[in-house]
C-alpha cells in the first residue's frame, strides 16, 4: 500500500475521524508503517478524543507531527462572531456575542448548537442567548455525545465531582469513592469500591478523554471542567440523585477543603450542604489569623458568604461583623451591635467561647468607654480584655493596650500608658514581627498627644522597616500617616505630602481612621503649600468616598476639614453655612487624629467678628482648654493655647495673649513643632515677632517665623534667608534633587519617573521651590540657584 501511495504525484491527504474508536492492535501497526515510512506527497489527518496508541513520540522528535488540541480548537471572539452571523446571515449584538464567547470558552459546536437554537427563532430582532443546559440542542448533544457513552463508573464521578469548582486526585477520591464507601448507595446504580478505581484513574480517563477538562496549573494538580459541562452534569446531578445525597457530597468536599486549609471553598461547601455549625467553627477557627494580619477584605468575603439570618442568630459571626464595623470606622454602630452578641452569649453552651467572645466585648467597649472620656471605665474594660482574650490573637490584645495606655494618659499617669504598651514586649507570648510593628504602630498615638515628636518618628520607622519585611500593607499605612503627621508639624511639607497621599491612594485598603486623617493631612498640606484646587479636591475625593459607604462617623471630620479648608482660603460664607448645622455644639470628646474640629469651629466664629460670635468662641474655646488639660492632651492644647492668644490679642488683652503664647510656646519647643502656630497666618506672626523682640523663646521663635510665606511671593522671604544664610537649610533635600533635575531640563513627568513621585507632587515641589527663591519661573530658579552658588555653572 505505501508503494502504491508513493505513485501518486499530487499533494494528497487522508484523514481518519474517529480514531479513538479502533481498539484493533494490528490496524495501529499499520497505520505506524505507514508514519515511519510516508509516501512523498503524503499527510494524514486523525480525528480522535484521545491521543492514538502510534509512535507520537518519536514523529515529534522528527518535527513530523502537528498537534491541534483543545486550547487550538477554541475560537476567539472574532472567530466565533465570524461563525454565527454566517449561520444567522445577520450581525450579531455585541453584548450577546460576548456572552455567548464566556458561555461556550470559545467551543465550537456550543457557538452553533446556540446559532440553530436562535435560528429557529420566529421573532429574529428579539434574540435572547441561550447557550445553556436548558438548552434542548445542547443538552441532547452532551446526553447523547458524552454522558451516555460513559461506562457506569465515570459517569458517576462526572455527575459527583461537578459539584467542585476544582478538583485534584485526592479531593475526587474523597467524592466519588469514600462517600459511596459511607452511604452503601451508588447514586447512579453502581457501587464504586475504592480498591477498584482511584481518583488518579479518574483524572488520567478525564485527560485522555478530552472530556471538557482544563488543567489549572502546570504541575498538572488541579483540573475544572469546561463550565457549560459542568452545568449540565449539575443540571444531571439534579436529576438522578436526591437533595440530601447531593447535601452529602458537598458536606465532603467541605471538610475536605477545610481539613487542607482552603478555607473559603470549604465555607462554601458546607453551606452548600446546610452545615452551618461547621462553617461557623472553620471560619471561627481561622478568623484571628485574617485579624492578625489585617486581611479584613477577605473576612468580609467570607462572612458574605452566610445567609443573613445564619449571621443574626450567631454571636460569632456578630463579633466578625462588629469587628468590620471597627475597622471602617463607624464607631456610632458600636454599641448596638456589641449589645447583639451580649443577648446571643446567654444562648452559648461552650463556655471558652463564651469568655473569649466577653473579653473582645470588653476591649471594644473600652474603646467607647474612652470616646465618653471615662478613664476608669476603660482601664476596667481593657484590663477585662487583657484577662480573657487568648495570646494568639494578640492584635486584639494590642487594640486592648492601646486604650489601656490612653486611658491612662487620660488620668495623668504618663509612665504607666508608656508601660501599658512598650511593656508588652515583655509580657505578650507572641512576639513575632507583625505583633511587634503594629504596638510600635499605635505607641504614635501616645507619642502624638504628648507631642514627643521624635519618639513618634523613631517608633514609625522601625514599623515602616519591619512591614516591609512582613508586607503588613494596612499597618504600613498607619505608620506612613503617623509619620506624615510628624513631618508636617515641622514643617517638612514635601514628606508629609508622599506620606499622606501614600494612604488616601489605597481608601478601600486602610482602616477607616487612618484614610480619614490623611485626608485630612493631605488637604492641609496642599493648603500651606499654596495649592488650593488640590486641597479642595481631596476633600471632596474623601467626601465621595465616606457617602459611598455610608461612613457617619468619619464624614463629619471630612466635613469640618472642609469648613477648615474654606476659611483659610477666604470663604467664610462655605464655613459659617457648615458651623450652623453644628447647633447645639457636639460633646467634647477625646481628639487624638490630624486635627480637632472643635477648634474649626471657634475660628469660624472669630473669623465672624460679631458680639456673639465672639462670645460663643471665647466660652467654647475655655471648655475645650479645659477639657484637653484634664485630659492631659498637650498636642492640641498647643492648638488651644495659640488660638486663645490670638482671640485675646483681638479682644485688646495682650497680657493674656502673651501669656497663652508662651505656655504654647513652651508646650511646643520640645517637640519641634512650627505648623501649629504658622497656619495662624499673619496675625500669628506679628503676635510672634512681638515675643521675639523681647528675646523670649530665642531660637525656637525664630525657625517659626522663618516658616511663614512671605506677603509677596507666598513663600519664605528670601532676604531674610540671605542675611540669616538659611537658604540651603531652607530647600529640603528633596527640593535640592528637584532643583538639580530642573537644571537638566527634564519635564514635571520625567522628574516624577525619575524620583518614584507623582507629578503633582513635582508641581508642589516647584511651586515651593519658585517661593523660597523668590523666582516665577523654573528658568528663573536654576539660574537664581547658580547664583547663590546652590548649584553649579553649567
Amino acid at each position: 500500500m505505501i508503494n502504491e501511495l508513493d505513485q501518486f504525484d499530487a499533494p494528497f491527504i487522508l484523514v481518519l475521524d474517529d480514531y479513538h474508536l479502533i481498539d484493533n492492535g494490528e490496524i495501529h501497526e499499520l497505520i505506524g508503517e505507514l508514519l515511519l515510512h510516508p509516501p512523498h506527497n503524503f499527510h494524514l489527518v486523525l480525528g480522535a478524543r484521545m491521543d492514538p496508541t502510534l509512535p507520537l513520540v518519536t514523529l515529534r522528535a522528527k518535527g513530523m507531527m502537528v498537534e491541534v488540541r483543545i486550547a487550538d480548537l477554541r475560537f476567539n471572539r472574532e472567530e466565533s462572531q465570524s461563525l454565527i452571523e454566517q449561520i444567522l446571515e445577520a450581525p450579531v449584538d455585541r453584548a450577546m456575542l460576548i456572552e455567548l464567547q464566556e458561555q461556550s470558552e470559545g467551543w465550537v459546536t456550543g457557538l452553533r448548537l446556540a446559532a440553530l437554537a436562535l435560528i429557529r427563532r420566529v421573532e429574529r430582532d428579539a434574540l435572547q442567548v441561550n447557550l445553556s443546559p436548558s438548552n434542548r440542542y445542547v443538552s441532547e448533544y452532551l446526553v447523547a455525545e458524552i454522558l451516555e457513552k460513559q461506562a457506569a463508573p465515570w459517569a458517576d464521578c462526572l455527575l459527583k465531582t461537578s459539584i467542585l469548582e476544582r478538583f485534584c486526585v485526592e479531593l475526587c477520591e474523597d467524592i466519588c469513592y469514600q462517600v459511596d464507601s459511607r452511604s452503601g448507595n451508588g447514586s447512579t446504580g453502581s457501587s464504586i469500591a475504592k480498591s477498584d478505581l482511584s481518583g488518579r484513574l479518574f483524572i488520567k480517563w478525564l485527560q485522555a478523554s478530552n472530556l471538557f477538562v482544563i488543567p489549572l496549573d502546570d504541575e498538572g494538580r488541579w483540573f475544572r471542567y469546561h463550565h457549560l459541562f459542568q452545568d449540565f452534569l449539575q443540571q444531571q446531578l439534579k436529576r438522578r440523585l436526591r437533595p440530601e445525597e447531593v447535601c452529602q457530597l458537598h458536606a465532603a468536599a467541605g471538610r475536605w477543603f477545610a481539613d487542607n486549609e482552603f478555607v473559603e471553598e470549604g465555607l462554601y461547601h458546607l453551606l452548600a450542604a446546610g452545615d452551618h455549625t461547621a462553617a461557623i467553627q472553620l471560619i471561627a477557627e481561622q478568623r484571628y489569623n485574617l485579624m492578625n494580619t489585617t486581611q479584613w477584605p477577605r473576612l468580609e468575603r467570607w462572612l458574605s458568604l452566610f445567609p443573613p439570618q445564619v449571621v443574626e442568630s450567631s454571636a460569632e459571626l456578630w463579633m466578625i461583623k462588629t469587628w468590620m464595623v471597627y475597622q471602617r470606622g463607624q464607631w456610632v454602630e458600636l454599641p448596638g451591635c456589641l449589645q447583639n452578641i451580649a443577648d446571643l452569649l446567654g444562648q452559648e453552651s461552650d463556655q471558652d467561647a463564651a469568655n473569649r467572645l466577653a473579653g473582645e466585648i470588653s476591649a471594644l467597649r473600652s474603646l467607647i468607654a474612652y470616646h465618653r472620656t471615662d478613664a476608669e471605665g476603660t482601664i476596667s474594660l481593657a484590663r477585662k480584655a487583657l484577662e480573657e482574650i487568648p495570646s494568639e490573637f494578640w492584635i486584639a490584645r494590642v487594640f486592648a493596650r492601646l486604650y489601656l495606655a490612653g486611658s491612662l494618659l487620660m488620668a495623668g499617669d504618663e509612665n504607666s500608658a508608656f508601660h501599658a504598651l512598650y511593656g508588652a514586649f515583655e509580657e505578650e507570648k507572641v512576639q513575632n514581627k507583625r505583633f511587634k510593628v503594629t504596638l510600635l504602630t499605635v505607641a504614635c498615638y501616645i507619642h502624638w498627644l504628648i507631642t514627643d515628636l521624635q519618639a513618634m518618628v523613631q517608633a514609625a520607622k522601625q514599623a515602616i522597616s519591619l512591614c516591609q519585611e512582613t508586607g503588613h500593607h494596612q499597618i504600613l499605612r498607619m505608620a506612613n500617616y503617623h509619620l506624615g503627621c510628624a513631618r508636617y508639624q515641622q514643617n517638612d511639607l514635601a514628606a508629609a505630602e508622599d506620606l499622606f497621599a501614600s494612604v488616601t491612594d489605597r481608601p478601600y485598603e486602610n482602616y477607616g481612621t487612618a484614610y480619614t486623617h490623611s485626608v485630612c493631612g493631605l488637604g492641609m498640606t496642599y493648603q500651606a503649600q499654596g495649592r488650593d484646587t488640590e486641597a479642595k479636591q481631596i476633600i471632596e475625593r474623601g467626601i465621595a468616598f465616606y457617602l459611598e459607604t455610608g461612613n457617619t462617623t468619619q464624614l463629619p471630620i471630612i466635613r469640618a476639614l472642609q469648613a477648615e479648608v474654606a476659611l483659610r482660603q477666604g470663604n467664610l460664607s462655605a464655613a459659617s453655612q457648615w458651623a450652623e448645622k453644628l447647633d447645639p455644639v457636639p460633646p467634647l470628646t477625646p481628639v487624638w487624629g490630624f486635627f480637632a474640629p472643635h477648634l474649626t469651629l471657634v475660628k469660624v466664629w472669630l473669623a465672624q467678628d460679631t458680639p456673639a460670635s465672639r462670645d460663643k468662641a471665647t466660652v467654647l474655646l475655655r471648655q475645650i482648654q479645659e477639657y484637653l488639660e484634664n485630659t492631659h492632651n498637650t498636642r492640641f492644647l498647643i492648638d488651644a493655647l495659640a488660638l486663645k492668644a490670638l482671640s485675646a490679642d483681638a479682644a485688646g488683652d495682650p497680657s493674656t495673649a502673651l501669656e497663652a503664647l508662651d505656655n504654647a510656646l513652651r508646650l511646643a519647643q520640645p517637640g519641634g513643632l512650627i505648623r501649629p502656630f504658622v497656619d495662624l497666618g499673619d496675625p500669628m506672626r506679628d503676635l510672634l515677632a512681638r515675643v521675639w523682640s523681647v528675646g523670649e523663646s530665642g531660637d525656637y521663635v525664630g525657625k517659626i517665623l522663618s516658616a511663614f510665606p512671605s506677603p509677596q511671593a507666598g513663600g519664605a522671604s528670601m532676604s531674610a534667608l540671605m542675611e540669616e544664610g538659611q537658604i540651603l537649610e531652607a530647600l529640603t533635600t528633596r527640593e535640592l534633587e528637584v532643583l538639580e533635575l530642573l537644571a537638566e531640563r527634564l519635564s514635571n513627568k520625567e522628574i516624577a519617573a525619575q524620583l518614584v513621585i507623582s507629578a503633582g507632587t513635582v508641581k508642589g515641589h516647584t511651586i515651593r521651590i519658585y517661593d523660597k527663591l523668590g523666582v516665577g519661573d523654573r528658568r528663573q530658579a536654576v539660574e537664581k540657584a547658580v547664583a547663590l552658588g546652590i548649584l553649579p555653572s553649567p
